[in-house]
């Protein structure tokens, strides 16, 4: 500034010195000032924002730090991913296994446990999923209206026997006797055949029904 106000003495500062420009923390480089503005006051151009990053030692080295160890660095941060994506598994699977408190479930009511599941996965698999919604007992009462499954009655007899005993288990933390463990598991094994066999029934009936059978031959008259 070389221009003074006459009558105060301050300097003045006039549109054409304004200028301003930024510091970008890159690491390990630290702070670094770069220009991104054009123009100043002698009127020279100044170097804009790429050519500033590639002109500063700083930023080069560490780009070329970044060149020589993108394959580590991309190792490292999948890695990261992985671990990431197992430990969420695993907190997922000990909240399963344990009531709401955090303590987990003995053996025999984890066995309980298993054995709704597998027969839920089962009945997903025949198109009757149990919705996030559905409490265990309005999931069975989905299970008794699905008439046109063509459950028999000792499925639903059993279901009735694991949604009570899961619900006791879940619900109302009881512990199960050796007996009502093994029914539980005998369930697990017998209620995904159950199923198989009414799908199979019904695609026989279907393929029954939709046959037509061919129509008699005419016998024409003799003139």
């Amino acid at each position: 500034l070389d221009e003074r106000d006459p009558l105060s003495g301050n300097y003045v500062v006039r549109e054409r010195h304004a200028h301003a420009w930024i510091e970008v923390y890159l690491s390990p480089c630290g702070w670094v000032p770069l220009d991104p503005t054009a123009g100043s006051s002698t009127g020279q151009a100044r170097l804009g924002l790429f050519r500033q990053l590639t002109d500063d030692p700083r930023v080069l080295e560490t780009l070329r730090w970044l060149r020589r160890n993108a394959f580590w660095t991309v190792f490292a941060a999948l890695a990261a991913y992985l671990v990431w994506l197992v430990v969420g598994g695993l907190r997922e699977d000990r909240r399963a296994g344990s009531r709401p408190g955090g303590t987990a479930f003995s053996p025999a009511q984890r066995r309980v446990l298993a054995a709704y599941a597998h027969v839920c996965r089962a009945l997903a698999r025949a198109g009757l999923p149990r919705r996030p919604s559905q409490t265990p007992a309005e999931f069975l009462q989905a299970i008794r209206n699905a008439r046109d499954r063509g459950l028999p009655t000792e499925f639903l007899h059993g279901a009735h026997q694991l949604t009570q005993q899961f619900s006791a288990v879940r619900y109302a933390d009881a512990e199960p006797t050796e007996a009502a463990v093994r029914r539980a598991e005998e369930l697990r094994r017998t209620l995904p055949g159950m199923l198989k066999k009414a799908k199979g029934t019904r695609r026989r009936g279907g393929s029954a029904t939709g046959r037509t059978s061919p129509a008699p031959p005419t016998q024409g008259r003799g003139g």
